[in-house]
């Protein structure tokens, strides 16, 4: 193994994430979502008990909603042949 497949391996989870090798645009909406994210949490935090139970209902909701979204385009894209989501990966602007 290189020393520039075992470097790509290591910063493989920072890829996944898009913080590096991808286009301005979407290196941006990855911070974004990121800060985003970790406000929502610490807002959640000092939120009273009783509140945090409809926080966590919501959560629920948005996973299976998510999950469902996932498993449909996947049994779309099998079927198809494709996908229709593009990832930009390796892309530059």
């Amino acid at each position: 193994m290189s020393n520039s497949a075992g470097l790509q391996g290591a910063l493989a989870p920072l890829h996944a994430l898009s913080r590096f090798d991808t286009p301005p645009r979407r290196l941006l909406s990855a911070w974004v979502m990121l800060v985003g994210i970790v406000t929502i949490v610490l807002i959640e935090r000092k939120l009273p008990q009783q509140w945090r139970g409809s926080v966590d209902v919501g959560v629920v909701i948005a996973l299976t909603w998510g999950t469902v979204a996932i498993v449909r385009e996947c049994v779309r894209a099998v079927k198809c042949g494709s996908g229709r989501v593009d990832a930009e990966i390796g892309k530059r602007e």
